[in-house]
């Protein structure tokens, strides 16, 4: 389908509801980029030499995935510091 044919056949009102859908639940290549890496993290988990302590994660396989900010160790006030600025991420407000 063509964007012109997308725009004759959907309403603005889905597309916000689309809109507000992949703010919950991600469509497409950043989903498809965690799954890619959950497998990526099960496989090098379950073959990983036993020196190594620490777990591979799926985000060690997500090279493009942004990386949330390390909360500042100020206690409560550093949670919600950094709380607020993970919201603004997600809003699209930072």
């Amino acid at each position: 389908m063509t964007l012109a044919e997308l725009g004759e056949r959907m309403t603005a009102r889905e597309f916000l509801a689309w809109q507000e859908f992949d703010a919950v639940e991600p469509i497409g290549g950043e989903r498809l980029d965690l799954a890619a890496g959950i497998v990526a993290a099960t496989i090098a988990n379950a073959n990983r030499d036993a020196k190594r302590t620490k777990p591979f994660k799926p985000s060690d396989f997500m090279p493009l995935a942004p990386k949330p900010p390390a909360p500042p160790d100020g206690g409560l006030a550093g949670f919600i510091a950094w709380a607020r600025d993970h919201n603004r991420r997600i809003e699209g407000t930072l």
